[in-house]
């Protein structure tokens, strides 16, 4: 799918800025690729549509940061690794999952103020004030201060410029 010509342009400034710092010439075939979004499917053409596709990517991808939040901030990934005790594991499953449906109604609230929410500060802040709280009641008063929860700008390359990558 063809990227927006700002997303070229700044995937391209990015190319160029790198290939400088290196004292090399950006690679023309890195140069085209810039210009497009590319996904690997083995779905035909007749299946899916790229409109499709995209579509069914973006709402993937959501789904995976909310998990990852999940997992990290609430320190599930050990818990998930466990297999001792089957009632254990569904309690603390069903006790990550109310307190995500918690930290999802505040995220909505905050978002309509700051934009763009860390799911992973917001829940560690949650996670802390749950710690606290004598009772749940006390809950009702969390209201964390917006800039502790506004999401960092990205560092790290997405998926689909990892992918890129490993292709070349």
């Amino acid at each position: 799918m063809r990227a927006a010509p700002e997303v070229a342009a700044a995937r391209r400034a990015a190319r160029r800025a790198k290939a400088r710092k290196s004292g090399k010439e950006p690679c023309p075939k890195g140069w085209v690729r810039d210009g497009w979004h590319l996904m690997l499917t083995n779905l035909g053409k007749e299946q899916a549509s790229v409109d499709q596709l995209a579509a069914v990517y973006r709402a993937r991808w959501a789904v995976e940061i909310q998990f990852r939040a999940w997992k990290q901030s609430l320190n599930l990934t050990k818990a998930l690794h466990r297999t001792s005790n089957e009632h254990a594991m569904e309690a603390l499953v069903l006790a990550a999952m109310i307190a995500h449906q918690l930290g999802m109604r505040i995220a909505r609230r905050i978002g309509a103020v700051v934009g763009r929410v860390s799911y992973e500060k917001l829940y560690d802040l949650l996670a802390m004030q749950l710690v606290k709280a004598p009772d749940l009641a006390a809950m009702a008063d969390f209201d964390p201060d917006p800039r502790h929860v506004t999401r960092d700008k990205r560092r790290r390359k997405s998926p689909v410029e990892s992918g890129i990558r490993a292709l070349t």
